[in-house]
């Protein structure tokens, strides 16, 4: 189906185990190249963090799994669970989401950002920044998009690009039948298109203000569209998540 018409510190897991220690950019983006000897998460943390007690898991998958629609309760909650188990998603204290970034299937992360949603929505909370966990393993910032492990398990899926991982979830929920990778931030385009291989087919959907910068950036992609959100819904505002969460969900 087609959409268009052609030092921060503060976040930490279990007693301030994991602290981030250095900002990102005002918009999550590296600020130089990523160091060198990039290191895996470490596996418990990881899987403590996917594997967390109910009261800590994340706000944003418990709305999405209560969210009304079309289909019943058990189909929405079981495509949720699938995206979430799939994608690798973690939660923490709070209900904080961990979004995972790993290159394969079998490698570890070697980071996470770490967003609050506020309750009952999929609308960032604006008092708490996202956090990169990973200064205190000596991993780095990505150099793949959050989703890039899941072209190896569907190798034969058209491709949907989106800034925001939050976005590639809501996605994948709504719209199944692609692989959706995000950029994680707006200037993250060019290092997700360098690992996805060229012979994919892909669809881009930036946010409203990323729409040149990302043709410019895949124009030399033969097997891409751009897909602007305002060509979907005229004088729409938010990205691709804010339409589709609107939408039913079909079977």
């Amino acid at each position: 189906m087609r959409f268009g018409n052609d030092g921060v510190a503060g976040y930490c897991f279990e007693c301030s185990r994991l602290c981030v220690d250095a900002r990102s950019s005002e918009f999550g983006i590296p600020q130089g190249p990523p160091p060198r000897q990039v290191k895996e998460a470490p596996r418990d943390l990881v899987v403590s963090s996917r594997m967390t007690p109910d009261n800590l898991r994340s706000s944003l998958k418990k709305y999405l799994r209560e969210h009304n629609s079309s289909l019943s309760d058990s189909e929405v909650c079981e495509r949720v669970d699938k995206v979430w188990e799939e994608y690798g998603v973690g939660g923490g204290p709070g209900g904080v989401t961990v979004f995972w970034i790993q290159e394969t299937l079998d490698s570890m992360p070697v980071t996470a950002q770490a967003v609050q949603y506020r309750a009952g929505s999929i609308n960032r909370d604006k008092s708490s920044s996202p956090y990169y966990l990973h200064t205190k393993w000596g991993g780095g910032f990505p150099r793949i998009g959050f989703g890039t492990h899941l072209l190896e398990k569907y190798p034969d899926r058209e491709v949907g690009i989106v800034e925001a991982p939050k976005s590639a979830l809501i996605a994948a929920i709504y719209r199944p039948e692609r692989v959706w990778i995000a950029t994680v931030g707006e200037s993250g385009i060019r290092r997700t298109l360098d690992a996805i291989p060229s012979h994919r087919i892909l669809e881009v959907y930036p946010d409203n203000d990323a729409v040149e910068n990302w043709k410019h950036a895949t124009q030399t992609r033969s097997r891409c569209k751009v897909y602007s959100l305002r060509s979907i819904v005229q004088d729409a505002k938010g990205d691709l998540a804010d339409y589709l969460i609107k939408q039913p969900l079909e079977p």
